[in-house]
């Protein structure tokens, strides 16, 4: 047992000195400055619910759902909507690769891949993916827009044909809601992938076994996770943080509503660190492109710039949604464009932000 642990720690302690072997070679050469307000996206009304950034090389386009039932496929450069569809409760968003289709999870257990190509006047629901038994947490498209992957309140975690509408397989292995899907950054495996579950668990999935790979423990609720864009590590975001009843201490006041975010290596299983914000509950967090910055986003209305390397904390705080009303000051969706070149947050406010480097 002794020599098992000793080369668990090792490896532990390896995979924390290659993490810090990135700080040291990009901290100078890549200094974290703040972001900038680039443009605002108006048009939905109600509270943004979830974002999705369109995955290739031309304009860049995002889509957005909002609790007043409207998805919108946005051109983000230019602030203008391209197509509007209609649907209720919708929880989950993504955007085709290569085609103007969107797939939305909905409250009422259903993904449908809608059409809403521009010429359209409007967007036109193409098929519905039926299978789940609970509402749909969080969607991807995979393989050129080919499969979708989904992940529900039943627990399930499911992989379709996109094209035939067909389920091909379930995932099983949380045992309560799961949602947050996440795949390493663009041009990577698309094999492997995570998800998070209110079960207190982020677990590692592998497409050619059909099974989970590895499980990590959080210590609360997970409602967010970001994976490395290497793939090698990833970062799960919960609203408490009951850092006593991991450590074994008295309870601390501050935990209920302090979230928590764990920088998980895969490699060796290790936690690499954790995240906070005393009093503050963590709503979503996304790696930079290159990895050198950790975005999470908060209740308050803010965007916390991390440098995950160093014991710096927070370098730069994003004023994204703050409001005099704080009860729409939360930032509810937060996404990094497939090239790394801006950000995109939505808040209760209603209004959808574009954030990127320079004045």
């Amino acid at each position: 047992m002794e020599e098992t642990q000793a080369k668990f720690k090792a490896a532990a302690d390896g995979a924390y000195e290659a993490y810090r072997g990135l700080k040291e070679q990009a901290a100078g050469l890549f200094p974290i400055n703040a972001l900038s307000a680039k443009r605002v996206l108006k048009g939905h009304v109600k509270k943004v619910t979830c974002l999705a950034w369109k995955d290739h090389d031309g304009p860049p386009t995002l889509a957005g759902a909002d609790q007043n039932h409207k998805v919108i496929l946005w051109d983000a450069k230019t602030a203008m909507k391209k197509q509007i569809y209609t649907s209720s409760f919708v929880m989950a968003v993504d955007v085709h690769p290569t085609r103007d289709l969107v797939i939305i999870g909905t409250m009422q257990n259903v993904c449908a891949i809608v059409d809403m190509a521009p010429s359209l006047s409007e967007g036109n629901k193409t098929r519905d993916l039926l299978g789940h038994d609970g509402y749909i947490g969080s969607v991807k498209f995979i393989e050129q827009g080919t499969k979708v992957v989904s992940a529900g309140g039943d627990a399930e975690v499911k992989l379709w044909d996109a094209e035939r509408g067909q389920e091909i397989a379930t995932l099983y292995g949380h045992q309560a809601d799961a949602g947050s899907i996440s795949f390493p950054a663009a041009g990577t495996s698309e094999q492997v992938f995570c998800t998070g579950s209110v079960d207190k668990t982020v677990k590692m999935w592998d497409l050619r076994q059909r099974a989970c790979a590895m499980t990590f423990e959080a210590e609360g609720e997970i409602n967010c996770v970001s994976m490395f864009p290497d793939g090698n590590a990833v970062v799960a975001g919960c609203e408490t943080c009951n850092r006593s009843a991991v450590e074994g201490t008295a309870k601390e006041e501050w935990e209920d509503t302090t979230g928590a975010a764990t920088f998980f290596d895969i490699r060796s299983g290790a936690i690499i660190s954790k995240f906070t914000r005393r009093k503050q509950k963590c709503t979503n967090v996304q790696w930079s492109r290159s990895g050198r910055i950790l975005f999470i986003s908060y209740e308050d209305g803010n965007v916390g710039m991390w440098d995950p390397w160093t014991q710096g904390g927070i370098k730069h705080k994003i004023p994204a949604h703050l409001n005099p009303n704080p009860k729409e000051s939360v930032v509810s969706a937060m996404v990094m464009s497939p090239d790394g070149a801006v950000l995109a947050t939505g808040g209760f406010d209603s209004l959808i932000k574009i954030w990127g480097a320079g004045g």
